[in-house]
């Protein structure tokens, strides 16, 4: 279900483009070769194909096969010592 979603969503935005996705969690229920293909895709369709504009892309993701093909990493944690969070880019 959640292939043929993103499936959907990307033709939706062929039809009808949008300046970026923000996807949280989109991998949560898929097995580790369905996570790979749907980041190699998004990849892809970021650096543009086909003479097409790319697409800017925020994921929210637990996986690391996931975020080993992100062009930049942005990681958010809690610092319990000073009851605030920090933010580290990659």
């Amino acid at each position: 279900k959640t292939i043929a979603a993103v499936a959907l969503l990307f033709a939706i935005h062929s039809y009808r483009s949008s300046p970026f996705f923000v996807l949280d969690e989109v991998d949560a229920a898929l097995d580790k070769v369905n996570v790979e293909k749907l980041a190699s895709f998004m990849a892809n369709r970021s650096h543009g194909h086909n003479g097409a504009k790319g697409v800017q892309s925020i994921v929210i993701s637990l996986k690391d096969y996931f975020y080993d093909k992100a062009d930049a990493l942005v990681g958010v944690t809690r610092d319990v010592s000073q009851a605030c969070s920090k933010v580290l880019t990659f």
